[in-house]
């Protein structure tokens, strides 16, 4: 019976450090969101991305790059650090932590797109707060599920001209 424990607490933990410890996790934003997300040059998604950095590219040099029609797109290098709570945790795991998830981390991405024509920032800032008031107007039960779709997909198709 304790043999049977031992081989099963073996097996979790192997698989344990398998899915865990294969990627990191890279978060990139951008203001506004929407805009296409590229690493060392191959698209990887749109944002709000949560992306997955195999292990062994933790350390590496990497490339991003965030474009949206209509606005300068941002380039800048993907950082790392150490992070402190995985170096405190593999000490006091006797480095068990250290095979499941890497030392260092890596650093959020946000990138805050200017428009190539403030026009359209006015346009977008306008067709933003409309869209909030009319979430608010919603929430307080002023207007009902259909109206505030309706009103949603005016305002968008408004805004796209």
């Amino acid at each position: 019976m304790r043999v049977t424990r031992i081989n099963t607490f073996v097996a979790l933990l192997v698989a344990a450090i398998l899915i865990a410890g294969c990627s990191e996790t890279v978060l990139v934003r951008s203001g506004p969101s929407g805009a296409v997300v590229y690493l060392d040059g191959k698209p990887i998604g749109t944002t709000p991305l949560d992306y997955s950095l195999p292990r062994s590219e933790v350390g590496e040099p990497h490339r991003v790059r965030v474009e949206k029609t209509g606005y300068a797109p941002v380039e800048s290098d993907l950082r790392t650090r150490w992070a402190k709570g995985r170096v405190t945790g593999a000490v006091f795991t006797l480095g068990l932590l250290a095979l499941i998830r890497p030392m260092r981390s890596v650093d959020p991405v946000f990138a805050e797109l200017e428009p190539l024509h403030p026009a359209q920032e006015d346009q977008d800032r306008r067709v933003g707060e409309a869209l909030r008031n009319l979430r608010e107007l919603h929430r307080s039960g002023r207007i009902s599920d259909d109206e505030l779709r309706q009103r949603q997909e005016e305002l968008l198709r408004e805004g796209n001209h």
